[in-house]
């Protein structure tokens, strides 16, 4: 599982999700509580437009540190048989971090469907 560092006093955590090679697609985006199975936010979206994939994690961010952002991703993959998922972390407009998952097919031209589950831990930096 990778880990994102965050400063707990900067501006507000933003979690995106991205899909490339315009192939259709929905998700959903959880935040779990530190050590807990309990969920503190939970958002969804899909792929028809990129205006609405932005998230503002919950504040104070030092309640952050230590939880798991967890997204659930379905494509539908047609032509080309491309396709690029990501969840993405930043703080003050800037990039902390990302989960990817690029894939070029192999020449496939029939329809299909494919899960994905992207991970990450949130960690405050020490030096914040």
């Amino acid at each position: 599982m990778k880990t994102i560092l965050f400063d707990k006093n900067g501006g507000p955590l933003v979690a995106e999700v991205t899909s490339g090679f315009a192939q259709p697609g929905s998700y959903r985006l959880q935040l779990w509580e530190k050590g807990l199975n309990q969920v503190v936010m939970r958002e969804q979206g899909n792929f028809i437009n990129d205006d609405d994939d932005a998230y503002a994690l919950p504040s104070p961010l030092a309640l952050n540190d230590g939880r798991i952002m967890q997204t659930f991703v379905i494509l539908t993959i047609i032509d080309p048989p491309k396709y690029f998922v990501s969840l993405k972390l930043s703080q003050d407009g800037q990039p902390l971090g990302s989960v990817d998952v690029p894939e070029e097919g192999a020449g496939e031209t029939d329809s299909h469907t494919l899960f994905f589950n992207l991970i990450a831990t949130l960690q405050a930096r020490a030096d914040t």
